[in-house]
């Protein structure tokens, strides 16, 4: 029987322009661990049938954030129905419900982070489980994580600062 990690894939997808020495050192660190078939570098996807596709592809998204201010990442993998392993940083908790429709783990801690993968890995009815309770927490709040209703409550919270400077 094939181990886990000969059928585990990495795809990173993301701005590497804003950190560009931590994903050197990445490239660096695949490149030292003879990883380079199993972890590929994608940067930034603007094609958004592209970056669909990505997570059509997944079986877990997983945002190992030291720093996050929201994470709308996480909406994006919770509408495809992925199950969600993040770092306990931020925004991620009220979006991410550790074992509801995710797991959570400590910031900087990659021991943390691979066992909760792997738990997910190793669990396919788990991984289904946790990705329909992130789509129905998306769903259910529709209307509140909608473009159209952010940018009505900017709106309203800029509506006094419009009023002064006109």
């Amino acid at each position: 029987m094939p181990m886990l990690s000969d059928q585990v894939t990495l795809d990173i997808v993301g701005d590497t322009a804003a950190e560009p020495g931590y994903y050197i050192k990445l490239q660096h660190l695949v490149k030292e661990l003879g990883l380079e078939s199993k972890v590929s570098f994608h940067g930034h996807v603007g094609d958004k049938a592209m970056l669909a596709q990505f997570y059509q592809r997944a079986d877990v998204f997983v945002l190992p954030s030291v720093v996050e201010g929201f994470g709308i990442v996480l909406l994006d993998a919770m509408s495809f129905r992925l199950p969600i392993v993040a770092t306990l940083v931020g925004a991620i908790p009220e979006l991410v419900q550790h074992g509801v429709n995710g797991l959570l783990v400590p910031p900087a801690n990659p021991t943390a982070l691979a066992e909760a993968i792997r738990h997910l890995l190793d669990s396919p009815t788990l991984r289904e489980q946790y990705g329909q309770a992130g789509h129905n927490f998306i769903t259910e709040r529709r209307e509140f994580y909608s473009w159209e209703a952010v940018g009505e409550r900017v709106l309203q919270a800029m509506q006094p600062l419009l009023e002064i400077v006109s």
